[in-house]
């Protein structure tokens, strides 16, 4: 990592990428594909485990404790039940047909909850918009 990017913005672009390829893969499947395909399954999994543990390293960069924000939170949360379940123990409605971790009508979507905390360009946040407000993980 070069000494000008910041370790807290560093872990938001992590994050970004991250949830850009869960989208890709959102688009490349259907709930049929999810059920039948395992090995898409694990990759969505690893890829929320990922997603998770740049919640916990952007928290880290902050000084503040993860659970302190409900959107880091809840990232670390479905990453520690990714990451330390068995594989029949994992509830996939979670991964599959939720609207994402941090989106329920009591709480906003990881692109508006992170908006406050990003200081990447207006861009970037415009996409976390645009990809989060699709919905569901999958089609």
């Amino acid at each position: 990592m070069s000494g000008d990017t910041r370790p807290d913005r560093h872990a938001l672009l992590e994050l970004d990428a991250m949830l850009d390829q869960i989208a890709i893969l959102r688009d490349e499947g259907n709930p049929a594909r999810f059920d039948k395909d395992s090995r898409y399954r694990w990759v969505l999994h690893r890829l929320w485990i990922a997603a998770g543990n740049e919640a916990l390293a952007y928290t880290a960069a902050t000084g503040q404790a993860v659970r302190a924000d409900r959107t880091w939170a809840n990232l670390y949360d479905l990453r520690n039940h990714l990451a330390h379940s068995r594989l029949p123990d994992i509830d996939e409605s979670l991964v599959r047909g939720s609207p994402g971790p941090a989106s329920t009508p009591s709480r906003p979507p990881l692109s508006t909850t992170c908006s406050g905390h990003s200081r990447a360009p207006a861009r970037r946040t415009r996409s976390l918009t645009k990809r989060r407000s699709s919905g569901f993980l999958l089609p």
